[in-house]
């Protein structure tokens, strides 16, 4: 097998009805034993070993293969020789690549896209040179061949995968052995989006799900995430443990209306809008919420204001609560129904969708609950 260079592989607080006095002593002692208990839920809480995301890559090709190019570590090629009848008759060679001269590929890549498409050309030109030259050269004259390549992550996932490049072999003017030029034809476009599936990394992630939504904002599909992918690609499947999700295509580059939500191993969530990747509301890793309660997500500060988002059928009111104690709560704010009650009996079951309420910031310190209204 032709050989050239540079080929490496992967490797919570209780209240009572009756004031007890304490001693001052008593009082440091309890202060103490609260702030140790403070700092053993702290401690207890699960370590975060990598970060939220503040968008995805997805709701068109373009962000799509700038997401796959960044991820790329490693490319591989192969050429192979077809018979007559169009079927393959041998492979010819595979070479891989995890550094090139001196640089690392993916390093390469995180420059450009244009730029890890001229180095892979310029590998395919070696590859080809190196097989023309090699004693089985001559016999390759006039006959059909292909060039292939595609690019790996840092696991078995392959970012793009190319078709075949076909083309013949003929010798020139000065009687050299040459490969037509569609041999080397690069098409990241095309390599990444021309599967079932396209590749999303998502460190930590633990599982995913999908609602695809109509204009009028009616859900159309809901699509959970599945644990074989391989032997049915169509829909969301996430890889726990391996740090990436495969997505069906049309979900990744459409951008249809919707939501993408991931759950992470350290029990964080996110939900993000399925058209263009934006971060729609991120939960911290806590406690299950029970009834009447809804989880609120982190808050965000906006010119002045804070901004609460949480989650609520259409047909529910969610009552705002604040305190600056965690024991008198107040009402903040009212979140109304977004429409009239649509349940055809009491057991069916809504769709949650995300609502967002501002509040206006003060320097004061309180702490935000929501709450279904009866």
């Amino acid at each position: 097998m032709p050989s050239i260079g540079g080929s490496l592989s992967p490797n919570r607080i209780t209240d009572r009805n009756k004031p007890i006095r304490h001693s001052a002593r008593e009082g440091k002692m309890k202060t103490f034993i609260r702030s140790a208990l403070f700092i053993a839920f702290i401690l207890a809480q699960p370590a975060r070993l990598y970060a939220l995301l503040t968008e995805l890559p997805i709701g068109s090709t373009n962000k799509l293969v700038a997401h796959v190019v960044k991820n790329t570590e490693y490319l591989s090629f192969r050429v192979s020789l077809f018979k007559q009848d169009g079927w393959i008759e041998k492979g010819l060679g595979l070479w891989q690549f995890g550094r090139y001269y001196g640089e690392t590929i993916n390093t390469i890549a995180n420059r450009s896209a244009d730029e890890l498409v001229k180095v892979m050309q310029v590998i395919m030109r070696e590859i080809m040179r190196a097989v023309l030259a090699s004693e089985i050269g001559p016999s390759l004259e006039g006959r059909m061949l292909s060039l292939q390549y595609n690019g790996r992550g840092k696991v078995f996932v392959i970012p793009f995968d190319s078709i075949d490049n076909i083309f013949t072999v003929f010798r020139d003017a000065e009687g050299k052995l040459m490969a037509s030029e569609n041999a080397y034809r690069v098409n990241l476009e095309e390599a990444t989006t021309r599967g079932a599936a396209a590749s999303v990394f998502v460190p930590g992630v633990k599982n995913a799900a999908v609602i695809v939504e109509d204009e009028a904002g009616n859900i159309i599909e809901v699509l959970n995430g599945s644990t074989d992918p391989l032997s049915d690609r169509t829909g969301v499947y996430p890889y726990h443990g391996e740090d990436f999700i495969y997505l069906r295509t049309d979900l990744a580059v459409k951008g249809l209306a919707g939501t993408f939500r991931i759950w992470y191993l350290d029990g964080s969530e996110q939900v993000f809008n399925l058209a263009d990747g934006t971060e729609l509301i991120t939960y911290l890793p806590s406690p299950q919420v029970a009834k009447p309660f809804r989880k609120l997500g982190i808050p965000k500060l906006k010119a002045g204001s804070i901004e609460l988002r949480f989650e609520a059928t259409d047909d529910e009111s969610i009552r705002i609560e604040q305190t600056d104690n965690l024991m008198q709560w107040s009402k903040a704010a009212l979140s109304a129904p977004l429409s009239p009650a649509s349940r055809k009996s009491s057991d069916e079951v809504l769709p949650m969708r995300i609502r967002t309420v501002r509040l206006p910031l003060d320097v004061s310190q309180r702490f935000y609950r929501a709450k279904v209204e009866p």
